[in-house]
Order: structure tokens, then C-alpha cells, then sequence
């Protein structure tokens, strides 16, 4: 995406964002189904567009697909989805995709916080008045299954039972700060009293009462123990920030997103979130599914228990995300989960491990029933013990490469569950492979010469035979020679193989790093300026020991990562990439290569006003400070995007 500067806010819908810029113009990008971009169009697009003929706006939102802006006079314009009366413009029409006016022309201070899964709006007047319109059935400002707050309304078109005009709320004044999601609505006085209304069905009131039926605005201060500053609500869960800084939440905590232990926390408290400590020797995670290895051998699982992922001899589900060893397990040397539920152990006795979902033949034991394994199970590989093992297959001591269950385009032979490995590449032929799976089955090997082979579906564009339509049914060479290792990007359309001359040759649909923005269906070299130490993923390091990126949103070619230095080793999953490494302090001034300071004297009030241009990639926090002679100046500094005052 081209990027914008003199951002001043930008607020994110479910698939669409709005942006305010500091001149009061408008961009938006993104999903526009319903016209949510406000461009005259329900076109997609990922290039931010300024709306057409807006100077001087005050504020901007988003809700799920909807969007809202309030003039430079603090009168309020929507557009899109109106399904629920989200246009607030006392009218039935289903969309808008240009600005409508919302009715009553009242002039606004600000707007309120909906979360991406809002079908509400927000907004406060000059007079510290809250408003709201839009959804109150199934969430929202009136609350899951309650009865709406008293209100003087300022139109008559329902949308369903959905108020499709503003309403004032008469119950509380001397409003700070407004915001809702789907389920509940909560208010910020100026007073720093906090009140919130809505659901109860995940205990989002904190008082430790469930009531099925929803509650009005109820004070809560004396729950959070001390003054709120900042207060949020997603869905089904409050989060209040204190002006001490401690953080208080409680509600849903399904996936312990409030950094609790447990399903429902009923009163407010803070959060607390389980932390690896230097015991662990590597970590392997995929999303929600993570396995940790200590330095004794032992496994640990944090995941949510589903299809017995984590190896405790249960099947059933349970948000318990603390660690727990996987049971059933002798000594370890590596570990690897292969998806949401399943995880692997590769045993000091060459025995290779799996436990959780199986059921497509993943834990390549020989079972063809339909089981999931809250035990770890021994897979069935023929020829010793097992060396090496990831993505579904294993190398055993005689470097015959076996791989088991789903298999597409027949690369594991007729029908698509296959519990018992399969031979893939006789002994002695390969050393290091990559396989990705569905919808595009594809093992790529490097053989012990050297050689790159790959085999499966040639619409993944990683087969490296130059075609989309030629299938490999078996192994077949793509022409490199003194190759080491290979590896995927995270998306799984690039290839990269490493020579024994530190060369790198890619190939695959995505832009290479060789300055293309288009791939390449055969194996092309990439040139380097730094030779290449390790590589993972999208990255690599370089002997310099600087990280590099393969391409980024301003380059086509290899480009180091700023702020990083001293790399010494990185992992990636599918999750994100880690790395070990220092960061760069990047307001020392080694970071800043050049600095232009232009300074006003102001005698007369006694202070001196400078202006400086920083490169375009300098970072810049409000705790700023400039040396001018014996002086130290700093604080507040304003960020346009490429200056900074």
C-alpha cells in the first residue's frame, strides 16, 4: 500500500479503513461492498482514495461496514451498510457509498469507539451530551436483551426495531469518552466515572451476578480500585486502563486474551500472562497450538486442549493456555507442530512422536480409523531410527524419506488418507526437503548431490518446472546443482534454495528479490550485496550479521531491516518470526545520518522554536531530545510523516 503522511488517526472497520489526515482530508481503502470507502463505488480497493470535496474534518470512525466523519462544522456524515440504521440518516435505504448527513444536524465534539464488530454509532455533543444510533437488539448501545436507557430521540424510521436516528442518552452527562462493540456500550465522564451497559451473558459488568437478561448503565468505578483514563470494550470483554497504569479486564476470556487463566472472569482483574523463561531451548508454535522444549529433554504444551493437542492424555477441550508437559514422551532433541492440533517429538532414540488431531493419517502410525491422540503415538517409519522430521515426513539413518497423511494429486498415491508412511526418495537421496500441503500437495527435496527435485500439483507455482499446467507424479530434477538447503516463505509460494558458494537461486508467483514485482516458474539467482549466513522464511542474515528482508513495501530486492543488529539466530512458524538479536536505540544518532535544524530566536518570550527533517525511516517518541549548544531541548514532538517539529 503507498503510504499516506500527516496521519492523525485511522480507525479500522471489519474489512475497511478510514484514515484523517492532518490537512482534514480523508482516505480510505479496503473492502467496499456496501460503499463503506465512500467513493461512489463498491469497489475493492487496496490503494488508499481521498474522499472527494472534505477539507477540514474534525474526527473519523469505522464500524463493521460502515464509516463516519464529523465535518469541519462538528456535524456528522455516514456511509455504507445501513442494514441496522447505521447511517443515522432517519432513512430505510439499504447503503450509501457517498456522505449522507446524520439527522439532527447537531454539532459534535467527537466521536465515539466502535470496535470492527460494531453495527452502532457514537458520538458526544459540545455540551458533553452522548448520542447513539444504529443496532440496540443484538448489542450495541441499548444492550443484549435490555431495555433501551431513557433517551430523546431526533427521528421515527426503525429499521426492524433498530433506530436508524440519533438518541440522546438522558441518563448520564458530562460525557468524556463513549465507545461500544457488538454487545455492550460503556461511558467515560468527565468526572473519571465509569459507567457501561449491554449483555451479560460473558459476566462484561464485572460485579460477579450473571443477569441473562442484560443490565442498563451501570456505575462501575468502585470495581476498578482506583481512577480509569482510558476504557474499551470488544466483544464480550472490558478492558479499563487506570491512570496508575495498571490495566483491569475481565468478561470471555476463550483464548485467554485477557491474560487469565480460565473461560469467564466475573469481577476485574489484572492480567497475568504465562511467560517462557530461559529453561527452553526452542519453541515451535502454530497460532492457537504452541509446544515449548526444555533444556532437560521434556515437552511442554500451551493450547487450548482441542482433539488432545496438548498430549495430556485428555480429548477434552479446555482454555487452559499455562503449560502442561506432554505425558507419555522419553527424552527430546526437537520439537514441531504441524497445524492448529497436531504437534511432533523427534525422541535421542530416533523415535518420532505425534499426539493430537489425526484424522487423515497425520500421526502416520498405521491406523486408518478415524482417532484423535491425546497420548503421543509412535509413527511407523520403516529403516531405522528416524533423523530428521517436519511437515508430515521423516528421513530415517539410511536417508530414505518417508512421508504420511493427506495427500492431494496422488503425490502419496490413489485416495487422500494415508496413515502408513510412504517411500518418497530411496537411500541416500535426500538431505533436506519442504512439503506443502493442501490445496496444492508438494514435496520439494535436495539430494544428497546436491540436486533439487519436486514433485505434486503444478498450479502451486513452486514445482520450479516453469509451467502451471505440467504435473510432477514423481520426483523429477529442475536443473540446480550444490545445493545445501531449502526453504518456503510463509505464504507458500516461494521457493529459496541455498548453494554451497553462498549464492541464492528462488523461484515460485510472488516478487523474488531479484527487482521484479512479478515470480519466476523456473529457478532464477538473486542478487546479493551480503552473502547469506541463515535464512528462514522471508528473511535471512547476513555474514555482517544484520538481518535482511527479501523484498519490502519499498524495494524489490534484498533489504536490511533497521534497528536490528548482532543477529545470531531467527525461527520462523506460521504465526510470525523471532529473533535473537539487539535493537537498535533509533534516536541515538547513529540512526540519524543527517539532521537540517532551522532555528527562530524568540527573545521576547524567551524560548527558541526549531525545526529539524529527519530521514524518512527515523522513529521519533514524544521523549525526544535535541542538543542545541549547552541546551537540552525536547518533549512533544509532532510527526507529519516526513518531518517533525
Amino acid at each position: 500500500m503507498p503510504s499516506l503522511s500527516g496521519i492523525t488517526k485511522v480507525e479500522a472497520g471489519e474489512a475497511h479503513n478510514i484514515a484523517l489526515k492532518n490537512d482534514g482530508t480523508i482516505w480510505t481503502w479496503g473492502k467496499n461492498s456496501f460503499g463503506q470507502l465512500g467513493n461512489g463505488n463498491t469497489n475493492d480497493t487496496s490503494i488508499p482514495v481521498q474522499l472527494p470535496s472534505i477539507l477540514g474534518a474534525l474526527d473519523v470512525e469505522a464500524g463493521e461496514d460502515f464509516s463516519i466523519f464529523l465535518g469541519s462544522d462538528g456535524r456528522a456524515s455516514t456511509f455504507g451498510d445501513n442494514s441496522r440504521g447505521q447511517l443515522g440518516n432517519n432513512t430505510s435505504i439499504s447503503f450509501s457509498s457517498i456522505p449522507v448527513s446524520v439527522a439532527g444536524s447537531h454539532v459534535y465534539l467527537k466521536l465515539g469507539n466502535s470496535d470492527e464488530s460494531s453495527l452502532s454509532m457514537f458520538a458526544i455533543d459540545t455540551s458533553n451530551n452522548a448520542y447513539y444510533w444504529g443496532d440496540h437488539v443484538s448489542g450495541g448501545q441499548g444492550g443484549l436483551y435490555t431495555t433501551l436507557p431513557p433517551a430523546t430521540c431526533f427521528g421515527s424510521v426503525n429499521i426492524g426495531s433498530n433506530r436508524a436516528y440519533p438518541c440522546r442518552v438522558d441518563t448520564l452527562s458530562n460525557i468524556k469518552d463513549i465507545g461500544g462493540s457488538l454487545a455492550n456500550s460503556l461511558v467515560l465522564t468527565n468526572t473519571n466515572t465509569f459507567h457501561l451497559n449491554g449483555s451479560d451473558a460473558y459476566a462484561q459488568d464485572g460485579d460477579g451476578v450473571y443477569e441473562p437478561a442484560g443490565f442498563g448503565f451501570k456505575n462501575l468505578t468502585s470495581l476498578v480500585g482506583g481512577t480509569p483514563s482510558v476504557v474499551k470494550t470488544s466483544l464480550y470483554s472490558t478492558f479499563v486502563l487506570k491512570t496508575d497504569g495498571i490495566v483491569k479486564v475481565w468478561g470471555a476470556n476463550r483464548f485467554n486474551n485477557l491474560g487469565y487463566n480460565g473461560t469467564i472472569r466475573t469481577s476485574p482483574i489484572i492480567p497475568s500472562i504465562t511467560a517462557f523463561d530461559n529453561t527452553y531451548t526452542s519453541v515451535s508454535n502454530y497460532l492457537e497450538n504452541t509446544v515449548a522444549l526444555r533444556n532437560d529433554g521434556v515437552v511442554f504444551s500451551y493450547s487450548a486442549n482441542s482433539q488432545g493437542s496438548k498430549g495430556n492424555g485428555a480429548l477434552s477441550f479446555n482454555v487452559d493456555f499455562n503449560p502442561s508437559q506432554v505425558i507419555g514422551l522419553p527424552t527430546i532433541d526437537s520439537i514441531h507442530t504441524s497445524g492448529l492440533y497436531s504437534s511432533f517429538a523427534l525422541a535421542s532414540n530416533g523415535n518420532l512422536y505425534g499426539w493430537g488431531r489425526d484424522e487423515n493419517g497425520d500421526k502416520g502410525d498405521g491406523t486408518s480409523t478415524i482417532t484423535h491422540h491425546p497420548t503421543p503415538v509412535v509413527a511407523a517409519i520403516p529403516g531405522g531410527p528416524v533423523t530428521k522430521a517436519k511437515d508430515f515426513c521423516a528421513l530415517n539413518n539410511s536417508l530414505q524419506l518417508y512421508c504420511w497423511g493427506l495427500g492431494y494429486f496422488d503425490l502419496l498415491g490413489p485416495g487422500l488418507n494415508h496413515p502408513t508412511p510412504l517411500l518418497m526418495a530411496n537411500s541416500g537421496v535426500a538431505v533436506d526437503w519442504e512439503r506443502h500441503s493442501a490445496p496444492h500437495d508438494v514435496l520439494i527435496i535436495v539430494t544428497s548431490t546436491g540436486q533439487v527435485q519436486t514433485a505434486g500439483n503444478s498450479e502451486s507455482g513452486v514445482l520450479g518446472n516453469g509451467t502451471l499446467t505440467t504435473d510432477h507424479a514423481l520426483l523429477t530434477s529442475i536443473g540446480l546443482s550444490n545445493i545445501t538447503k531449502i526453504v518456503s516463505n510463509t505464504e507458500k509460494t516461494i521457493v529459496r534454495a541455498l548453494a554451497n558458494d553462498g549464492t541464492v537461486w528462488a523461484w515460485g508467483t510472488d516478487p523474488l528479490g531479484d527487482g521484479n514485482s512479478s515470480g519466476s516458474l523456473s529457478p532464477i539467482q538473486i542478487p546479493l550485496t551480503v552473502p547469506v549466513s541463515q535464512f528462514e522464511g522471508d528473511y535471512y542474515i547476513g555474514t555482517d550479521n544484520n538481518l535482511y528482508s527479501w523484498t519490502s513495501p519499498t524495494s524489490l530486492t534484498p533489504t536490511q531491516v533497521p534497528y536490528v543488529s548482532n543477529l545470531t539466530k531467527f525461527g520462523v512458524s506460521d504465526s510470525g518470526t523471532t529473533f535473537l538479536a539487539d535493537i537498535v536505540d533509533p534516536l541515538t544518532t547513529a540512526q540519524i545520518p543527517s539532521l537540517t535544524i532551522s532555528c527562530n530566536d524568540g527573545i521576547a518570550l524567551n524560548t527558541t522554536t526549531c525545526t529539524f527533517t529527519l530521514p524518512v525511516d527515523t522513529r521519533v517518541d514524544d521523549n525526544f531530545k535535541l542538543g542545541i549548544g549547552n541546551a537540552v531541548v525536547g518533549g512533544n514532538c509532532t510527526d507529519d510523516g516526513t518531518t517533525a517539529t
